[in-house]
């Protein structure tokens, strides 16, 4: 049998001594690489959206859509396909990009100052503590990404003027515009632009901060998620603020010594395939 969670071939039941197996590699075609299985997909999906940014990535969209996916023996979802990504080498290219399902807890962002290179969520809770309990393989195919990390002022603004926010270079004095590593959080524009439904279109016509109204939030698979959500998004206005997502619609600032609950985001090795699976939470995509 291949045991695709610990990548090795697993023998079991031999009843004598010697045994001769015969294994048979067959070299995957190019449909099963993870972006492209997403590209063809979205051309008969519903719950899968190009955004219309500059980068027009593909989004997973609505209520409830089937994203899920196993990695690290736990059910995460897929976010979508970025484009235009650096990673630590230099090069710029798409990735998958996703999310646990559960929350790792409730953590503060950091105590003192909104700098996410310096914020104990990032170097010790993520990067640190959680990044060690993934499986080897697991680690093997995430990719180290160069994140952006623009704030912005104000809450009442829609998906795309966060969208730009995030990479443009407005942060609180003296706060770095990108971190280069391999685990963090969601963006606010994340949240927005997971809305589908008949009211994707006006939805992303509103200000986050009121995804409560026109039925938003309850179109919006990640504003579903939890009760309350931590970005990676600071408040370019004040040292100690930043950015959350709360289920029913409510988005907004809070001072990063509050403890929200924590869900990972990484981005997948662009080579990364999807084996098997249909996105169900009963039958997750699985990665190879």
């Amino acid at each position: 049998m291949w045991d695709s969670d610990n990548w090795r071939v697993s023998v079991g039941n031999l009843s004598i001594s010697k045994t001769k197996c015969t294994l048979s590699f067959v070299t995957g075609s190019a449909s099963s690489i993870g972006i492209d299985y997403l590209v063809n997909l979205a051309e008969t999906s519903e719950v899968l959206a190009y955004d219309g940014t500059i980068d027009n990535n593909l989004r997973y969209v609505g209520a409830n859509p089937n994203n899920y996916v196993k990695f690290n023996n736990e059910l995460w979802r897929i976010i979508g396909v970025m484009n235009n990504i650096t990673d630590s080498e230099g090069n710029v290219g798409s990735h998958i990009k996703i999310i646990r399902n559960e929350s790792i807890g409730d953590y503060e962002w950091e105590y003192s100052i909104n700098d996410w290179t310096k914020s104990t969520l990032n170097t010790v809770t993520l990067n640190d503590d959680f990044y060690n309990r993934l499986t080897d393989n697991d680690q093997m195919i995430i990719s180290n990404i160069v994140w952006n990390l623009g704030g912005h002022s104000t809450v009442n603004s829609k998906s795309i003027e966060f969208y730009n926010a995030e990479r443009g270079t407005k942060v609180y004095s003296g706060r770095p515009k990108t971190w280069t590593g391999r685990i963090g959080l969601m963006y606010p524009s994340d949240a927005g632009y997971a809305v589908g439904g008949s009211v994707k279109d006006t939805c992303l016509e509103t200000d986050l901060s009121s995804y409560n109204s026109n039925n938003c939030y309850a179109n919006d698979w990640l504003f579903m998620k939890e009760s309350t959500q931590w970005t990676l998004t600071h408040n370019s206005s004040y040292s100690n603020y930043a950015y959350l997502v709360r289920s029913g619609g409510i988005f907004g600032t809070i001072n990063i010594d509050n403890t929200p609950s924590v869900s990972p985001v990484l981005y997948l090795n662009s080579n990364v395939e999807i084996i098997g699976g249909d996105g169900s939470a009963s039958n997750p995509y699985t990665l190879g």
